[in-house]
């Protein structure tokens, strides 16, 4: 076993997406079609805990997104899943996104979609119609101690992969990230005094 500690710097965080043509942190919001993220607390605190501790980010949400977070989180609901999860500094972001709403949205504004024939108030009306099929959630890393662990499927010629991430109120890092490949480890230890876009992280390798 060898062991390899080096520091380095996260520009926008440590970043997952479901999508497997993504090319940066910036340019991708997730693929509504693709396969979700999964999520789940494997110690110290339960999934309905986590819940609980997340923040909705947005003050427009779609509805079914707020009122069925629990139930999403566990997958137990097939509307919603998690395309992109963002983890930073000071806390654990997840992107949701519902093929759904994301079909019905398309249904209603496509190429055909003409506004600049609508009056300002109709232009508006029209897109406050429009469902949400993007919604967001964020968690403090010190909101609670937590392991969580993600699951990333197979999409396209990209294989699976399990990301662990643990969070604790009293660690002096924002959050501990752990990659797995076999018999061999990455962790990431996030420095909870960075600032975004930037995050200092100390990176120890098991190989």
């Amino acid at each position: 076993m060898r062991i390899i500690q080096y520091p380095v710097t996260l520009v926008g965080g440590y970043v997952f997406i479901n999508d497997p043509d993504a090319t940066s942190v910036e340019n991708s919001e997730g693929n509504p079609n693709g396969p979700g993220i999964r999520m789940s607390a494997t110690a110290h605190s339960s999934l309905a805990e986590v819940a609980d501790a997340f923040e909705f980010v947005t003050d427009k949400g779609n509805p079914d997104f707020e009122e069925n977070f629990r139930q999403i989180l566990r997958g137990e609901n097939p509307r919603w899943k998690i395309v992109r999860v963002m983890i930073d500094c000071h806390s654990v972001d997840l992107q949701f996104a519902s093929e759904h709403y994301y079909k019905e949205h398309n249904k209603m504004f496509n190429e055909t979609t003409d506004t600049s024939k609508m009056t300002n108030e109709e232009e508006n009306r029209f897109l406050d119609s429009l469902p949400e099929y993007i919604d967001y959630a964020t968690l403090s890393t010190k909101a609670l101690q937590v392991d969580l662990q993600f699951e990333i499927p197979p999409c396209g010629n990209a294989a699976g992969e399990t990301i662990g991430v643990s969070l604790s109120p009293t660690s002096h890092y924002g959050a501990t990230v752990t990659e797995y490949d076999g018999n061999k480890k990455r962790v990431f230890e996030l420095d909870s005094s960075g600032e975004y876009p930037n995050c200092s992280a100390y990176v120890t390798e098991h190989v």
